[in-house]
């Protein structure tokens, strides 16, 4: 599915912003907010990151306290303020209610309590040093589709962190709620206390709207009740996405296979039903992966979890279902090998997963055991396609006939489903017809608007947009172009190519391809030189964001050569100079 290139106030948005942040507020203006906050103590900015969501800048005092403060980006999101605060209850709910290593929240607030109104909401939270758990995890250079897991790796240091992730996700999976929804906080006694009043505020409805300019969903309304109403809502999103968005497909066969594929998942959704479909529901998020787990490079031990954004309740099957991230590789770009890569990292996390169970046993709620057990769960998930089921259900760009649903058919036909949910012959028609009148009318309103503007015009154009979000005069950092990772899948030029095809690339790689395009790895772990400061901004989603690469510092010890930034830079690609995750994205 294309994106809308006929709009570009949010592109405008996004470059207004940054251009005011740098030339009106800038290092001063984080400061003095800083400052403000630790009763007037002088502090330096001496770090700026921009991700895909949020400009993050690190701060030190004198006494070498340091801290992050974070600026959500209009443009990239589209209601900062409901964002943020949503952002902070779980941040806050999860340090009072759970042992996750996080950032410890030092301040908050919104647009007009900081000086400058127009810069916007803000969240300060203590610094957590580390590395990126993805950087010591992938493989060097990225290929073209995106992330991929090292092979040199031992089942032993994949076990220690394994270990620590199932315990993450029984912590989340040990809090319940009776309502699908964001998390509010209020205070009681100066004692926070929390409720979910409203819907989820997710990633896939920021990128539609922040990418195609729909509206799926209005996360003021209150929340659901029940899992199956949640489920049917998503697929309402992703047919509202593909009704209104004029150029969202790409000729009258990708009407056609775009419609059916929503008929049908929505006749599925009855055989993937939650067996815990009125609650408890868990805490989720949305973009828990290794390039927002910091790690002690050395120990492996996890410091902190960050990026908690996108995080509300939802159906326990969703946290039940075993982890995309396992091979780093978007299972949308997955091939064979990547399936053989996957069960053997599966049989390591769930063997892990259990161990951490058997711990935890005495503390464990009554749906933890037996039958429902998340190790149990997380197999079943992906012997019963209840794993690329969820897939469809969350994706943005990727809810088609081309990438999660060929994957899913195999499973369906197994269970005796490939006949389930196909829609009269005369509705399809009907629907097709109408999109392709929105597609000539946008294709004519599109030549319209490119026909007088010459190469000259639009290489300024281009290169001034980039310049404007790959970094500030003033960065003590190296602009690099980031790409799109997401819910839109990693691997292809956001910018020169329509997103369509930038997934049929992906599903067309090869097994050969793979292996001629993904050199060994020549060092170990142990061996990893460089302290990344910041963090890696790729989720699954962000076309054309723009992140700065932190100054690499080597560790102290060792008599390793000493490699310049430059250096580095030109080892990798523009993927792998994503800083890791300590100043969230």
């Amino acid at each position: 599915m294309d994106s809308d290139d006929l709009n570009t106030a949010h592109q405008d948005q996004l470059i207004s912003w940054c251009t005011h942040f740098d030339e009106k507020y800038g290092y001063p203006g984080v400061e003095r907010l800083a400052s403000r906050y630790r009763d007037g103590q002088r502090c330096r900015g001496v770090l700026k990151v921009s991700g895909s969501f949020n400009l993050c800048v690190k701060v030190v005092f004198d006494d070498d306290q340091a801290w992050a403060v974070r600026f959500p980006v209009p443009g990239r999101v589209m209601h900062p303020e409901e964002k943020l605060r949503r952002e902070v209850a779980v941040l806050r709910y999860i340090e009072h209610n759970t042992r996750i290593p996080v950032p410890t929240l030092i301040a908050f607030g919104s647009g007009l309590e900081n000086e400058d109104p127009e810069v916007g909401p803000f969240v300060i939270t203590t610094w957590v040093e580390g590395v990126s758990l993805q950087s010591l995890l992938e493989e060097l250079p990225r290929p073209k589709w995106g992330p991929v897991l090292r092979e040199d790796i031992d089942d032993e240091i994949f076990y220690k962190i394994y270990s620590q992730m199932a315990d993450i996700l029984l912590e989340l999976a040990s809090t319940d709620f009776n309502k699908i929804g964001s998390l509010t906080m209020s205070k009681d006694n100066n004692q926070p206390t929390w409720s979910i009043v409203t819907r989820p505020l997710t990633i896939k409805m920021n990128e539609i709207e922040s990418d195609d300019y729909v509206v799926v969903d209005d996360h003021t309304t209150p929340p659901f009740d029940n899992a199956t109403d949640y489920m049917e809502h998503l697929l309402q999103q992703s047919t509202k996405h593909l009704y209104d968005q004029r150029n969202s497909i790409e000729d009258a066969e990708d009407a056609r296979r775009e419609f059916i594929v929503r008929r049908r998942m929505q006749a599925l959704l009855p055989y993937f039903r939650s067996r815990y479909d009125s609650g408890p529901f868990k805490l989720y998020c949305d973009d828990i992966h290794p390039r927002n787990i910091l790690v002690d490079s050395n120990t492996y031990q996890i410091t902190a979890v960050i990026d908690w954004e996108w995080t509300y309740t939802a159906p326990q099957d969703f946290s039940y279902t075993i982890p995309s991230w396992l091979i780093l590789e978007k299972p949308s770009a997955w091939i064979e090998s990547s399936k053989t890569k996957f069960k053997k990292q599966t049989m390591l996390f769930t063997q892990a997963l259990e161990e951490a169970e058997r711990k935890r046993e005495q503390s464990l709620s009554p749906e933890l055991l037996d039958e429902g057990r998340m190790s149990t769960a997380m197999r079943k998930s992906f012997e019963d396609g209840t794993f690329w089921f969820k897939q469809m259900l969350l994706s943005v760009h990727t809810f088609d006939g081309e990438v999660y649903w060929p994957r899913l058919e195999p499973y369906l036909e197994k269970r005796g489903l490939l006949d389930v949910g196909v829609p009269d012959e005369e509705e399809v028609q009907q629907f097709v017809s109408r999109k392709m009148e929105d597609l000539e009318a946008y294709n004519k309103e599109l030549e319209e608007k490119n026909k007088n503007k010459t190469n000259e015009q639009q290489i300024e154009s281009e290169v001034g947009w980039k310049n404007q979000l790959t970094g500030y005069a003033n960065f003590d950092t190296t602009a690099v172009e980031a790409q799109d990772s997401q819910h839109v899948e990693p691997g292809i030029d956001s910018t020169s190519q329509p997103r369509n095809q930038a997934n049929t690339s992906l599903c067309d790689r090869t097994d050969n391809e793979a292996a001629s395009s993904v050199p060994s790895h020549t060092s170990t772990i142990a061996d990893n030189q460089y302290i990344e400061q910041v963090s890696i901004s790729a989720h699954d989603h962000a076309d054309n964001a723009a992140a700065d690469l932190a100054e690499l510092q080597p560790k102290v010890g060792g008599d390793k050569t000493t490699t310049t930034t430059q250096e580095i830079g030109r080892q990798r690609t523009w993927l792998e100079t994503f800083p890791p995750s300590c100043v969230f994205n």
